[in-house]
């Protein structure tokens, strides 16, 4: 059992950050200062490293949303994955970083394999959860800005209704989910200190065929798009949870 000052030393190197970003490309660059002392020393070269959770969706951000009922109701509801103008097919997307390690590797059936640095498979399946609509117009008279979740009606309504009962479809945010709860002695992947660098995220895709041959290659660069909206349907959003264990050079007396 650690003692108390064992214990405060363990925590000092363990952290927890959380990011978000956005960006229309399916990249995204964030800034990773050293968080305290620890993770600035050259007694600590190396850590364990791991994404604990992914949110990504596609909120529109300049295209309007549709006047008439059962219309476009601009991004967010109609997402796929595209990698230039390929569709992607593969059942996950590979969340990749630019974090060295030779501990962590994506391969597929093609012989294709994923450039280096730690990665996570997302599985591609849509989560359906809503967030507020990010619109200030409104949506058979409903003001889109206030409500997380739009009921579309079979007939047009001249004004708010609250009891039209025929529906069409329900409208909801579309989000893509990876979470793993493990803890990071048990799930981590070694790698170098990932402090005092920009950090890279990026979807990629893990599976869509070989370039030429139809499909975009694995690894390329995607991200989601809005197929009901139009050019202006593509304002991806990302957020991570990333813990880092730091890890202590060997000493020669470890090596006895």
């Amino acid at each position: 059992m650690r003692n108390a000052k064992e214990d405060i030393d363990y925590y000092n190197r363990r952290f927890k950050l959380n990011l978000s970003g956005r960006s229309t490309t399916g990249e995204y660059e964030f800034d990773f200062p050293p968080p305290n002392e620890t993770a600035n020393s050259n007694n600590f070269n190396q850590c364990l490293f791991k994404i604990s959770k992914v949110f990504v969706s596609n909120q529109l951000n300049t295209a309007a949303p549709g006047v008439a009922p059962n219309t476009s109701l601009g991004g967010g509801f109609s997402d796929i994955w595209i990698g230039g103008v390929a569709v992607v097919n593969a059942q996950g997307i590979l969340i990749s970083t630019n974090i060295a390690t030779t501990n962590n590797h994506h391969l597929n059936d093609l012989g294709e394999q994923s450039k280096a640095g730690y990665s996570v498979l997302m599985p591609n399946q849509c989560d359906g959860g809503s967030y507020p609509y990010p619109q200030a117009g409104v949506i058979d008279g409903y003001g889109a800005q206030a409500i997380t979740e739009i009921t579309r009606g079979i007939t047009a309504a001249a004004a708010p209704n609250p009891d039209i009962t025929l529906r069409t479809n329900t409208m909801k945010g579309m989000i893509w989910k990876y979470q793993d709860d493990r803890s990071i002695e048990d799930s981590g992947v070694i790698c170098g200190n990932p402090f005092g660098r920009k950090l890279r995220i990026q979807t990629r895709s893990p599976h869509d065929g070989p370039v030429g041959g139809g499909g975009i290659g694995a690894g390329a660069l995607i991200h989601l798009t809005d197929i009901s909206a139009g050019a202006n349907a593509v304002n991806n959003s990302i957020g991570l949870e990333i813990e880092v264990l730091m890890l202590p050079n060997p000493t020669p007396a470890d090596r006895v």
